[in-house]
C-alpha cells in the first residue's frame, strides 16, 4: 500500500493508492506528482470535485473502473 497526501488550499487529505487493484493507474498517478490543477465542485453529483486535464493524458485505459465512486475515492477519467 502506498500512502499519499493531497493538499487543497488550507485542507490536507491523507489516503492510500490501491496498487493491487489498479497498478497501472496508480503508477501513472504517482509518476505525475506533484500534480497541480484547479478544483471545481461538480454540479451533477453534489459532493465531489473535478480537476480538468485539458489535453493531458495519463496514458492508461480503464482499470478497475466504476461510475459510482465511494466517498474519498479518486477517479482518473
Amino acid at each position: 500500500m502506498t500512502k499519499i497526501t493531497l493538499k487543497a488550499g488550507a485542507f490536507t487529505f491523507h489516503g492510500r493508492l490501491e496498487t493491487q487493484l489498479a497498478p497501472r493507474t496508480c503508477a501513472a498517478f504517482v509518476e505525475r506528482m506533484p500534480f497541480e490543477s484547479r478544483a471545481i465542485h461538480v454540479r451533477w453529483s453534489g459532493e465531489g470535485l473535478w480537476m480538468p486535464l485539458g489535453d493531458f493524458s495519463f496514458g492508461v485505459d480503464y482499470e478497475n473502473h466504476t461510475s459510482y465512486p465511494a466517498p474519498g475515492q479518486i477517479i482518473l477519467y
